[in-house]
């Protein structure tokens, strides 16, 4: 009979460590349960780290937001810089074009010497002829290459 007492011990001695477990269970749950403040402290506690978990967040988006910002704006500082300089290019073309036009003219003045029939008064046939010799003279001066 000594090996079923032995077995009896055993169980005896579970049944009161499963029985010690569950009643520690039941105590904490229940001053969880009747404690409000240790409920307040729990529920604190979850919400710092959610507070924590949350403002991370709300980090890390603010600053994609703010390094995509900067990127527009840099893109469109870029896109102005490349537009003056396309604007300062169309003025210096145009301003090269207005001094050899000017000079071009300036050329013709010396070259071109208006016939004395053309000056004063005239009849009409007249001066159409006046007119188409001035149209010829520069046609034939605009071929040649002055450079």
């Amino acid at each position: 009979m000594q090996p079923n007492n032995n077995n009896l011990t055993l169980q005896i001695i579970t049944g009161i460590v499963i029985g010690g477990g569950m009643l520690y269970a039941l105590i904490a749950a229940g001053n969880y349960l009747i404690n409000p403040v240790k409920r307040i402290e729990a529920v604190e506690d979850r919400l710092q780290i959610t507070s924590t978990v949350v403002g991370n967040a709300v980090g890390k988006v603010v600053d994609i937001v703010n390094e995509r910002q900067l990127n527009a704006q840099r893109e469109r500082a870029r896109i102005e810089v490349e537009k003056q300089r396309q604007l300062e290019e169309i003025r210096l073309a145009k301003k090269a074009e207005d001094e050899a036009k000017a000079k071009k003219d300036a050329m013709f003045k010396k070259y071109y010497k208006k016939p004395e029939r053309c000056y004063g008064k005239k009849s009409q046939e007249e001066t159409v002829k006046c007119a188409n010799e001035y149209i010829k003279a520069r046609a034939k001066f605009e071929e040649i290459d002055i450079n």
